[in-house]
Order: structure tokens, then C-alpha cells, then sequence
């Protein structure tokens, strides 16, 4: 089966912003691909992340694994969004479980994860 993932990842006032869309599931392949892109644009720096999974409804058990792995290595702060109420609690789970220690939450908006992901970065 060919999935049609597209990952886009932009920096914009101190956030790194992802987004897959396009397939309803999240393959080892296009995880590996996020994660890459995600290095590759924030060249390393700990900045806080925010991933829209728009459209996305599944992440079989090898990649909720990988995924959350490689999170854990990279992030600090992590906000996912999805309108998907199943995935919205596959990916509390998931996160609970793997990265307890990592402060996240998923949320239904951008606007909310960022106004979230603002509370623990802006200057005071």
C-alpha cells in the first residue's frame, strides 16, 4: 500500500511546527521522515514542538515505538493535534507510557497548542 504522506516543517517565533497530512496512517516510513525533517530544520536546537497529524486516524505499535523513542531524545516540549478523537487517545497513551517524563498534550487546534506551548516558553 503506497501512502501519500506529506511533511511539511516550518520554525515561526520560536516553535518548530510539523504537519503530515494526506494518508490516514502514520507508517514507520513517514515517521522516520518527520523526525528527520524535524533535525534537519531546527538544526538540532531544543525548541518546543508542535505536530498537526491532520486527517491522520492510525500509528500501528512499531512506529508509536520509534516514534516516541526518538521524541524522547529530541524533545522537551511537545504538542500534537488532531481532530481525531480515537488518535487524540492513542497518542495520550502512547506518550503517556513512553515519555512520562516529557511535558505534552494534545489538543484539537493550533491555536491552542500554541497558546499551551506559550505559557512554558515566552519570556517573562
Amino acid at each position: 500500500m503506497e501512502n501519500n504522506l506529506t511533511v511539511v516543517v516550518y520554525i515561526k517565533n520560536e516553535i518548530l511546527y510539523g504537519r503530515c497530512s494526506g494518508a490516514p496512517i502514520l507508517d514507520l516510513s513517514s515517521a522516520k521522515l518527520l523526525l528527520k525533517t524535524i533535525k534537519n530544520v531546527s538544526d538540532k536546537k531544543p525548541y518546543p514542538v508542535i505536530i498537526d497529524f491532520d486527517g491522520i486516524k492510525y500509528m500501528d505499535k512499531e512506529t508509536r515505538e520509534f516514534f516516541f523513542k526518538k521524541s524522547a531524545e529530541s524533545f522537551s516540549l511537545l504538542a500534537f493535534v488532531t481532530k481525531d478523537f480515537k488518535f487524540k487517545m492513542l497518542l495520550n497513551s502512547a506518550t503517556s507510557i513512553h515519555l512520562p517524563h516529557l511535558l505534552f498534550k494534545v489538543f484539537d487546534t493550533s491555536k491552542k497548542a500554541e497558546v499551551w506551548v506559550k505559557q512554558f516558553t515566552s519570556k517573562k
